[in-house]
């Protein structure tokens, strides 16, 4: 009983150890991780150069360190380098033949079963999937922070990908990504703004006003509860001067708060029109 238990010990000291390690070698990278995930981009052509092997490995690692759901593993990695399967691939992959030039193909292939037996249909239907992505998010980023190219390709034959990849019965594709050295650029695609993607509370709930969450919103709000400000400001000194000056009309704090929230009223529907302050 007591040997078990050193054994459990002695495994739970190994797996610190390795996490200790990678995160030591990780923290080595050079690129802020809000910087990878912004100027991260889908590369569709690749420069005649090996990837060494040493960076698939880290890129492999990082997959693994994807929150899969209840910490199960329930997803596979088969590294393609092969020139004539990588062109069969992009042949059932509708045909984009770009990725023939990738010199590495990664096949993720999720195992429901393993969620299924611990969550049930929707473990199976859905946990696969989400730990799948999670896993591909992991090693897109990876890729871009050692200076590579990668692509996530979700069109493709399953049946094809199947039979040339020896897959069983009981296991799916989930995704194929391209990882190599870029021989392009491309430009940042237009995105959505921040206050474009977001409610408060319910589906179109847009009531909070703007002062909550300045850092959030969009300059156009932004700017305009900076002059609300000035605003105010202002008005504080005219009363100011009124007050020198002793006449009789002044306004209170209550009055000058109401015409700041009036105004940033005004600016909401500038910007959203009355129906989704409304929450409409």
């Amino acid at each position: 009983m007591e040997a078990k238990h050193n054994n459990h010990q002695n495994h739970a000291e190994h797996a610190d150890e390795e996490s200790q390690k990678a995160e030591t070698h990780h923290s080595g990278y050079h690129m802020d991780v809000f910087d990878c995930i912004r100027t991260r981009r889908s590369i569709r052509k690749y420069k005649d150069k090996q990837v060494p092997w040493d960076n698939i490995v880290e890129i492999l690692q990082a997959a693994k360190f994807a929150p899969f759901a209840g910490n199960v593993l329930n997803c596979k990695f088969i590294v393609i380098k092969s020139e004539d399967k990588r062109k069969a691939i992009a042949e059932t992959c509708a045909q984009q033949y770009w990725m023939q030039d990738a010199p590495i193909h990664i096949v993720v292939v999720g195992e429901p079963e393993k969620s299924e037996r611990y969550y049930g249909a929707r473990g199976g239907r859905l946990y696969t999937v989400q730990g799948a992505a999670a896993a591909m998010q992991n090693m897109l980023l990876t890729a871009h922070s050692l200076g590579l190219g990668a692509c996530w390709v979700g069109a493709f034959d399953e049946e094809e990908i199947r039979r040339l990849c020896n897959l069983p019965e009981h296991v799916n594709v989930q995704g194929i990504l391209t990882i190599g050295y870029a021989d392009e650029h491309p430009e940042m695609p237009p995105k959505y703004r921040i206050e474009h993607m977001m409610f408060f509370e319910k589906w179109w709930g847009r009531q909070e006003p703007p002062k909550y969450g300045l850092g959030m919103w969009s300059p156009v709000i932004k700017k305009g509860v900076v002059e609300t400000k000035k605003m105010i400001k202002k008005a504080g000194s005219k009363i100011a001067g009124k007050f020198k000056k002793g006449e009789k009309k002044k306004k209170t704090r209550e009055q000058l708060e109401k015409e700041a929230e009036k105004r940033e009223d005004e600016i909401y529907q500038e910007m959203y029109g009355e129906d989704e302050r409304k929450g409409n």
